[in-house]
């Protein structure tokens, strides 16, 4: 069985340990503790985008995305994924025809990325 060292802060305290019989190789515990450490990050902001339905965007997937009313560049994690249909011309398909959308549940830190 691998065990996990997680240190937490400036590297001058130790976080809970990790067990799990499930994780027999070092870079499968190397995820999991990043996971977790992100998981229970504080500044953990939640953001909804929408986009036109596009058929490649999965769960847990990171995204890089800009916001030009804030002009900050966010890094992400999509936690949910709703498909919606709408009239809403403009987005894709015919126009005045439905259209899909997608909401995309984001969670990522608080400070934008440089």
């Amino acid at each position: 069985m691998t065990d996990i060292v997680v240190i937490r802060g400036l590297g001058d305290r130790e976080g809970d340990d990790v067990f799990d019989i499930l994780l027999s190789t070092e870079p499968a515990a190397l995820s999991r503790g990043r996971a977790l450490l992100d998981a229970r990050a504080a500044a953990q902001v939640e953001r909804r985008l929408t986009i036109p339905y596009t058929p490649n965007v999965e769960l847990g997937q990171t995204v890089l995305y800009s916001d030009n009313v804030l002009g900050e560049v966010f890094v992400s994690k999509i936690v949910n994924i709703e498909i919606n249909f709408t009239n809403v011309s403009g987005l894709t398909g015919r126009e005045g025809g439905p259209t899909a959308i997608m909401i995309l549940t984001l969670i990522g830190p608080s400070d934008f990325y440089e």
